[in-house]
């Protein structure tokens, strides 16, 4: 387990949960593990002994395969509505997309769709590679088969440049290609 889940959800949860309900026998625990990460369930229901778990989203109707959407819209449906993050476009509704363990396509979602999130956590990542003096970030980068760190700032700087390299006008160029055969491509002009 993170220590990301277990410092920011778990140890609050357990808490509040052991704070109000000292009985375990006087509530059970219902957890969002759906029909895609079953494998979850075992540790799941072993990390909260004594309480009793319960995973509504695998037994029927959930568990005959309901998409996330059909889901969302069933929740619509009883009243509920679903957090912001899944009508921005984001598959989970953790940590307001600012999550340490998303990929590169995440950052750049939340760098499309929220960039206040995203610049905060650039300063955050900033300020804490300056506080520790390492060479550490929330994403990685291979190159030549050998991975680095991969700052959100260069993932911004990345995105800028190849937006700005798509925008150049692109012109035919004539040309022999290694074969010998003539060839025509388009190629940027600069």
């Amino acid at each position: 387990m993170q220590r990301s889940s277990l410092r920011l959800k778990i140890e609050p949860c357990r808490r509040w949960i052991e704070e109000h309900y000292p009985d375990p026998r006087s509530c059970v625990l219902y957890v969002g593990i759906d029909a895609t990460e079953p494998g979850r369930v075992p540790a799941i229901t072993n990390g909260w002994q004594p309480y009793r778990v319960r995973y509504p989203l695998l037994e029927p109707p959930s568990a005959s395969r309901l998409t996330k959407q059909q889901m969302l819209d069933w929740a619509r449906a009883e009243g509920v509505e679903p957090p912001l993050m899944y009508a921005l476009g984001f598959e989970h509704a953790n940590c307001a997309g600012r999550c340490v363990r998303a990929g590169q396509a995440h950052w750049l979602h939340l760098l499309d769709v929220w960039p206040d999130q995203y610049a905060a956590s650039q300063a955050l990542e900033h300020n804490a590679r300056a506080l520790w003096g390492k060479d550490v970030a929330h994403l990685r980068a291979t190159h030549a088969r050998k991975s680095h760190p991969l700052t959100l700032a260069q993932l911004r700087r990345r995105r800028e440049i190849r937006e700005a390299f798509a925008q150049l006008p692109l012109q035919p160029r004539t040309g022999r290609s290694r074969a010998g055969a003539s060839e025509r491509r388009e190629e940027p002009l600069f």
